[in-house]
Formats: C-alpha cells, sequence, structure tokens
C-alpha cells in the first residue's frame, strides 16, 4: 500500500470525483456517432528523454474527419385527441480537425521527494453544411406544412489541461504526503446561420414564415485546483488517508443572435450573456484494511458547492433576471471491498454516491431555435440529482490457461433526476411545435442490471475467444 495507488495524473485526490460538472471539457472530438460515411485521417510523432533523475514524453497528433449523411425517416407523433406525421430528408456534410500536443515530465528530486509536471493543449476547428426537408401532414394524409431548414456551422476551439503534482515520503513507512495544483481552460468561437422557411397551409392558402438568423457564440470555462493527500500508516493492516479538494469553475456564455435581413438588429429572445461560477471545497476521509486476501476501505467525505450564476443580454446591460446563489452541501459516502477466496476466485463489492449538478447548457434560459418546428430551452432552476450505485463483481482466472470469466451486477438509485420534458402544441403559423426543457424528476429512478463478460484462449497465441453482454 502506497501513495502510487491512489496519486493519478490529473491529480485528484481521494476516492470518487468531486461533481460531474467539475469536469473539464477536452477540445472537439474527431469521431462521429453512428450513421453517413466517414473519412478520416491522422499522423503524429513523439519525443522521449530518459536519464538517471528525469522522464520526460511528449507527442504531437494530427487528426481529421469528415462525414457525409443522406438520410430519410417517417414518423408519426400521437397525442391526446389527434396526431401528425412527418416524414423528413436529411443531407449534410461535416467536417472535424485537431492538433493535439502532449508533454510530461517527471523528476525524482532525492530518494523522499517526487515532482510531476503535465500538459496537454489541443486545437479544434470545425464546419458543417446542413439541410433538411420536412414533410408534415395530419392524421388523414392531408398537407398541413412544409418545412425547409438550412443550417452553416463553423467552430474553432482550444483546449489547456495541466497539472503539478508533488509527493514527499516520510521515513515511517507507508507514510506519505502529496499535493497538486493545475489549471485547465477551455475556449470556443462558433458562428451559426440558421435559415429556415415554413410553408402552413390553410384550405387551399399557405402562408409563407421566413427565418434567417447569424448567431456568434463564444464560451469560455477557467479551472483552478488543487488537492492535498496525507497516508498515515496506523498497523501492519490498517491506513488512514485524509484529503482535501478544492476546484473554483468560472463560466461565459456569450450569445449575439442578430437578423440576417437587417444587419445590427439584435433578436433578444436569442441573445444573451451568462456568468457561472461554481466554488466547491471538499474534505475527507478513508480507512483502509489489507490482509488475508481482503482489501477493503470505508470513506466519508463532507461536500460544499456554491454555484452564482447571472443573465443580462448583453456583459454591458443589466440583468434580466435576479443573480443565481446557490449552496449545496452533502456527506458523500464510499465503500470498496475485494476479497481473494483463492488464487482464481475474486469477489468484488462496492457502494458509491454521486453528485452532479445541471450543466451551463441546461440551465441557460436561452431559447434555441435553430428549426421553429424543436425548440431547445433551458431550465436555470434546476437541482443536482443524487446517485447510489451499488455493485456485485464475482470473477474467474487461470493464468495458465489465460481463461477469464467475470459477472458484474449493478443497481442504481437516482434521486431528483434531470430528464428532458417535451411539450407539442399548435403554433400559429408553425403549426405543431415540440418545446424540450429539462426538469427535475419527483421521486428516484431505479436502474439495475448485470453484464457477464468471458475470455478463453483456444489455442496458444493463435486463437482466443471474447464475449461481453
Amino acid at each position: 500500500m502506497g501513495i502510487y495507488s491512489e496519486i493519478s495524473d490529473n491529480g485528484d485526490f481521494g476516492f470518487g470525483r468531486d461533481a460531474e460538472y467539475l469536469e473539464m471539457g477536452g477540445g472537439l472530438s474527431v469521431y462521429f456517432g453512428g450513421g453517413g460515411l466517414v473519412e478520416s485521417y491522422g499522423s503524429g510523432v513523439n519525443y522521449n528523454f530518459e536519464n538517471k533523475k528525469t522522464l520526460f514524453n511528449s507527442n504531437y497528433i494530427y487528426s481529421q474527419a469528415t462525414r457525409k449523411l443522406f438520410q430519410t425517416s417517417n414518423k408519426e407523433t400521437f397525442l391526446q385527441s389527434t396526431s401528425f406525421k412527418n416524414a423528413d430528408t436529411t443531407n449534410s456534410k461535416e467536417f472535424r480537425g485537431s492538433h493535439n500536443i502532449e508533454m510530461r515530465v517527471q523528476h525524482q528530486i532525492d530518494s523522499a521527494d517526487l515532482l510531476v509536471a503535465k500538459l496537454n493543449i489541443k486545437f479544434s476547428n470545425s464546419n458543417s453544411n446542413y439541410s433538411r426537408f420536412s414533410f408534415y401532414s395530419d392524421s388523414n394524409d392531408i398537407t398541413t406544412r412544409k418545412l425547409n431548414t438550412e443550417n452553416k456551422y463553423n467552430n474553432n476551439s482550444w483546449n489547456i489541461n495541466s497539472a503539478v503534482i508533488y509527493r514527499h515520503r516520510f521515513k515511517k513507512k507507508g507514510a506519505n504526503f502529496a499535493w497538486s495544483g493545475g489549471f485547465n481552460s477551455d475556449k470556443s468561437d462558433d458562428m451559426d446561420n440558421p435559415f429556415s422557411i415554413n410553408k402552413f397551409f390553410e384550405a387551399k392558402t399557405y402562408t409563407e414564415q421566413i427565418i434567417a438568423l447569424n448567431s456568434n457564440n463564444n464560451d469560455t470555462k477557467n479551472q483552478f485546483k488543487s488537492s492535498m493527500l496525507l497516508t498515515e500508516p496506523l498497523s501492519k493492516a490498517f491506513y488512514l488517508e485524509t484529503f482535501y479538494n478544492f476546484k473554483a469553475v468560472n463560466t461565459i456564455q456569450d450569445k449575439l443572435t442578430e437578423n440576417s435581413a437587417l444587419p445590427n438588429t439584435r433578436i433578444d429572445s436569442l441573445t444573451a450573456y451568462y456568468t457561472n461560477d461554481i466554488l466547491i471545497n471538499r474534505i475527507g476521509a478513508t480507512i483502509r484494511y489489507n490482509k488475508n486476501g481482503l482489501n477493503a476501505s470505508i470513506g466519508l467525505a463532507a461536500q460544499q458547492l456554491q454555484m452564482k450564476g447571472k443573465y443580462a443580454l448583453r456583459n454591458d446591460l443589466p440583468d434580466l433576471k435576479d443573480p443565481i446563489h446557490k449552496t449545496w452541501s452533502n456527506l458523500v459516502p464510499d465503500i470498496n471491498m475485494r476479497y481473494e477466496l483463492s488464487k482464481s476466485v475474486y469477489l468484488y463489492s462496492s457502494y458509491t454516491m454521486s453528485v452532479n449538478v445541471p450543466t451551463m447548457n441546461q440551465l441557460m434560459p436561452v431559447v434555441n431555435i435553430n428549426n421553429p418546428a424543436f425548440i431547445i430551452q433551458g431550465n436555470p432552476d434546476l437541482q443536482p440529482s443524487r446517485t447510489h450505485s451499488f455493485n456485485f463483481s464475482p470473477s474467474y482466472s487461470n493464468r495458465a490457461t489465460m481463461a477469464y470469466l467475470r459477472v458484474s451486477i449493478f443497481y442504481n438509485i437516482t434521486q431528483n433526476s434531470i430528464s428532458n420534458i417535451q411539450t407539442i402544441t399548435l403554433v400559429d403559423k408553425v403549426g405543431f411545435q415540440t418545446m424540450t426543457r429539462p426538469e427535475n424528476m419527483k421521486g428516484s429512478n431505479n436502474s439495475y442490471g448485470f453484464k457477464p463478460e468471458i475470455y478463453l484462449n483456444l489455442i496458444k497465441t493463435k486463437l482466443s475467444m471474447r464475449a461481453s453482454g
């Protein structure tokens, strides 16, 4: 048992994670989800250096991908007293490219002191051309409207992740101290040009609604964090670990939307300047036991999260709503157990609790209206959700045959979960409009299941089988 088991390269000490919201981005991924024809390319180079006390690693990677998508779909939506149908034809082309630089240096100051520093920098660019033609009809297949939407999008972003970790070993065997500090930053600048023509039919005539917008979004997130960890052996089998975590996150989302047909004409309903500050403090302790094949730990942390937010049209204009100022305090437990029944059979079980706070996009009270038939709205009144997770996993492994079998059984209880609620209304000169808004759900949301994994080496070094469910 030593400090290496608890120190990760990101410098976050202690069990679990402070809060899901505080995880920084990492730039744009060049990988797409399912669908479409994807072409991808990449290349890289690395440089490493090592001597008796210093280890240096660095690499540069460039990657890009282009996806072309042509898709058709048909859907019928049922309401309380009626239904409507829509047939969609989608055509899009999207490009993503990124430059990624990573550096890490580890220096052994002396036999008791170690210093680690790392830096990751990522530059990304993406652009897309998207068009969709939607044909709407009622339950009797009578045409109600036709909607044509187009969008040209361009994004430039960069991401920086840095950390410094210092570790000191005391003369007492097993006693260690570690400190870490880090600065992370995300910045993105994108231009959105949605254009839509909505032809709404009434009897033998129709009205036409045209929307042409220019939307400029500038998002910035800066994070400062620091952690400390003290490990003290209580006996040959028991260890006490105490830790402290601090994080401060500042987020600014600046969205300016103008009418393309009327330059310098701001659309207030689609414009916002939003600032969000989160401060988190967490202190906790873990007792570990390791003897006779049993490795167990029980921990408890006191966590306080403070959130402040302001919402205005522009930075130099008065607030549109009262500032958000919320404080959430939690006691977060963590229990883990691993028992070695024999050299081949292990039992693992755990209980963890996590607190997930709303994201900026969920809180942002600004309507996203790239498609007038589907509107996404933020909710500044969201509360954090809490998830209790139980896991039990027996496993079998045979080193001689390299066979492996594991079954994971889990049960999760989520309280105050956040879900997207859709409301469909009939809007004049728009037709059926779907409004999506995140809301906290009352009660608890339970999920459970199991996942088997098996690996068999059928013919040594030549044929093997792996399966999971």
